[in-house]
């Protein structure tokens, strides 16, 4: 990943699944632009396993369990950290915050 003007741009190979079954490589790189946070939010313990759990695949609703949270609450805690990346998605929050260190365990 690089940055280029205030956005990080990560080059990467389209895989595109196909009707019939099987998957495609497209010929072509995209890029995904990602503004760079500007600040980080407060990340206490709770939010660190929240956003690890995400990583590794987990649902609100698992992660509520491995936590000790109601999903709703992990719900809210999510939606909380989007607005504090400036994440849209849930793809894009993940991104947002193992570019800002966090994936690294920083």
């Amino acid at each position: 990943m690089v940055e280029k003007g205030g956005k990080f741009v990560a080059l990467e190979s389209l895989l595109l699944p196909q009707k019939g079954g099987g998957w495609c490589l497209a010929v072509i790189d995209i890029q995904l632009l990602l503004p760079i946070p500007r600040t980080r939010p407060d990340i206490d313990d709770t939010d660190r396993a929240i956003l690890q759990l995400l990583y590794e695949g987990f649902s609100g609703k698992e992660i509520g369990q491995h936590i000790g949270f109601s999903h709703r609450t992990v719900e809210h805690r999510v939606e909380r950290l989007k607005q504090g990346f400036g994440a849209r998605s849930l793809s894009q929050l993940v991104a947002l915050s193992i570019a800002d260190g966090l994936g690294s365990g920083g």
